[in-house]
């Protein structure tokens, strides 16, 4: 991104994205305000973001594993734990899966 505001250059490069932004900082009847949150909606992306990771994970990444057949899958925030002989297969279904929807994502894997 050269040139410009980051938030211009931003629109420009993903304007759907940019869309969204601020519908997800604004309350809507579906969306319950509780303890912080009514005096800072704005928390309301990080939420949405975190439920859109979970969502994609289980419904995509997960899913296609057991799938394939790679059990035991067990999964910790971001992390996705399984067995080391299921784990190139685990790199790949999330290559895979970030791929389907335009992205590029690093994996780092480590033993335990």
């Amino acid at each position: 991104m050269q040139g410009g505001t980051f938030a211009q250059e931003f629109k420009n490069t993903f304007p759907s994205v940019f869309s969204f932004i601020p519908s997800l900082k604004i309350p809507t009847p579906s969306r319950q305000l509780w303890g912080d949150d009514k005096e800072r909606p704005h928390r309301l992306s990080a939420k949405a973001l975190q439920r859109a990771e979970s969502d994609f994970k289980f419904s995509r990444v997960i899913l296609e594993l057991r799938e394939r057949g790679k059990k035991p899958v067990i999964t910790i925030h971001d992390s996705i734990l399984t067995t080391s002989e299921n784990g190139p297969a685990a790199e790949t279904v999330i290559r895979e899966q970030f791929g389907k929807v335009g992205f590029n994502c690093g994996v780092r894997m480590e033993p335990i």
